[in-house]
């Protein structure tokens, strides 16, 4: 006999269900998206929130597909890159100021950690009942 928890099957079936959205949306943002490869040409750094944690603050300049150059800012809270280091970045050719970063992590991290804790917790979820019963009869 299994025992179920429902609590863990739910919140694990949640996480899968948000995992597989976030995932979706991310995949059809980089579908109507342009690939190239970004250079960093500045770094700014600076101490934000109530803890002081860093933020970094990285100026990109690519070539659009006609072959114009772009220089975008943007801010990327945990990586600190050198300048001169070459990214791969997709962009929006209608909004050239609208970059994501092409690494599989900044991309798929979020779901797929999503997804792995859902699943755990569905895994987690069901137990046998052998050793409740068990239990039980050492009760009486």
């Amino acid at each position: 006999m299994l025992i179920i928890n429902p609590i863990k099957v739910n919140a694990g079936i949640l996480l899968i269900v948000v995992a597989m959205v976030i995932a979706t949306e991310t995949f059809q943002a980089i579908n109507g998206l342009q690939l190239t490869t970004g250079r960093v040409t500045d770094m700014e750094s600076r101490r934000t929130g109530y803890d002081g944690s860093m933020t970094y603050i990285p100026t990109i300049s690519f070539l659009d597909n006609v072959g114009e150059e772009h220089r975008v800012v943007t801010i990327y809270s945990t990586y600190n890159f050198k300048i001169g280091k070459e990214l791969d970045i997709y962009y929006d050719p209608k909004n050239l100021s609208s970059i994501r970063l092409g690494k599989f992590i900044s991309l798929w991290g979020i779901p797929l950690l999503l997804a792995s804790l859902g699943f755990l917790l569905l895994c987690s979820s069901i137990r046998k009942a052998k050793c409740y019963r068990s239990y039980m009869w050492t009760m009486k």
